[in-house]
């Protein structure tokens, strides 16, 4: 994996650190396709390089549609 071969190679320290990246996501999830709407984004091209860096890992990765709202997760996370 890419963090640790950086961990390795140059002695770095890795923080994870949580944050709500879309807060106003509803609990019910959003489509992708309204999220980016008007940002002249090609979520194809998007996904295809994720896809790749993912394969290149060894890493699963899946095509969705959809985004939620991953506080309660977060906050289940930060307390376990």
């Amino acid at each position: 994996m890419r963090i640790e071969k950086l961990k390795a190679e140059h002695n770095v320290k890795v923080e994870w650190v949580h944050f709500p990246l879309h807060p106003d996501t509803p609990a019910e999830g959003r489509s992708l396709a309204d999220l980016f709407a008007g940002r002249n984004v090609d979520r194809k091209a998007m996904h295809a390089q994720m896809k790749a860096r993912m394969d290149a890992e060894g890493l699963p990765y899946g095509e969705r549609t959809m985004t939620y709202n991953s506080r309660l997760s977060q906050e289940l996370g930060k307390w376990a």
